[in-house]
């Protein structure tokens, strides 16, 4: 999403586009601890089509991850998050 380094990467704004999307599907979920300046190592939760997933993101090595102990939900999310990362280009 981003160099290394650059805490200007906007993972809420982009976490918030992709529920956004998901919601078309099945209604989405997120949560995220508060905003907290210099934020680095964020846990947060997806909940979404029956589905509990964990999000994770480092600010400062422009990292994103979604996990779940299921692939169903990743599997039906990689395409709805591929769009938007193919209309931001």
């Amino acid at each position: 999403m981003g160099d290394m380094f650059d805490d200007q990467i906007p993972f809420r704004e982009a976490l918030t586009e992709i529920v956004t999307a998901m919601s078309v599907i099945a209604p989405a979920t997120l949560s995220l601890p508060p905003y907290a300046p210099d934020e680095n190592f964020v846990e947060g939760r997806l909940q979404w089509n029956g589905h509990s997933v964990g999000v994770y993101f480092e600010t400062w090595d422009a990292y994103l991850l979604l996990s779940s102990n299921s692939r169903e939900p990743l599997d039906k999310a990689l395409p709805i998050i591929a769009g938007i990362s193919q209309v931001r280009s």
